[in-house]
């Protein structure tokens, strides 16, 4: 909890969303001792689903019935996979 209250505290003194977001991806990855985070952001006229922020550091856009990450934005229903690759929503083209 005082990871958290530390974060949230450090989240009210940035100026502009980017650098919040890529402090909240920072944390996160940290916090959950995670291989990779990334914040996506549902774009539902497009039903397309991107990241300006990613540890990559590069933009991704993708169908939002894709994936993951596009389940997860579609359902509104938690994901919590311990191997990706294994998981039936996976895109063969892409690890979202």
């Amino acid at each position: 909890m005082r990871a958290v209250l530390s974060v949230c505290k450090r989240m009210t003194s940035v100026g502009d969303v980017v650098s919040l977001l890529e402090l909240i991806t920072i944390e996160t990855k940290q916090l959950l001792n995670a291989d990779r985070v990334s914040i996506f952001l549902l774009d539902r006229e497009k039903c397309e689903l991107w990241s300006m922020i990613s540890q990559e550091k590069r933009i991704i856009r993708f169908d939002a019935r894709l994936g993951i990450a596009g389940s997860v934005a579609m359902t509104g229903q938690t994901i919590n996979v311990a191997d990706a690759y294994e998981h039936p929503v996976v895109s063969p083209r892409r690890l979202i």
